[in-house]
């Protein structure tokens, strides 16, 4: 879509170009969703053993004998879940994540009320 712009008294026809993250990131994800709800499902063993590689922290000077495969001793961990419907894992955030995401949007809209002030 275009619009006038108008530059020190002068108008100017302003074209607007949509970037191409406009479309493909949309695009991209529902494409995403769809493959991953006609596509037959990952074994729960299968994503149990995934998921617990993905969690399992490094520790110094640790030799595996096999790719993808757990440390003998390994902490056992229970991750709190939001959400677990649909095979989604949405794990529950933690306190200073959600503080955090508090303050900063807390500073967002110091910014915009800042701006609106100004202007006005």
């Amino acid at each position: 879509s275009g619009g006038t712009l108008i530059v020190d008294g002068t108008e100017r026809t302003h074209i607007f170009k949509a970037s191409s993250t406009n479309f493909v990131v949309p695009f991209a994800s529902v494409v995403g969703v769809l493959v991953s709800l006609f596509t037959p499902r990952v074994s729960s063993s299968k994503l149990n053993h995934f998921y617990l590689l993905s969690r399992t922290p490094i520790q110094p000077d640790e030799k595996l004998e096999a790719p993808c495969t757990l440390p003998l001793m390994m902490p056992q961990e229970d991750r709190r879940m939001l959400c677990t419907s649909y095979g989604l894992e949405i794990p529950t955030p933690s306190t200073a994540s959600v503080v955090g995401f508090l303050v900063i949007w807390g500073l967002v809209g110091g910014i915009i009320s800042s701006f609106i002030w100004f202007v006005s």
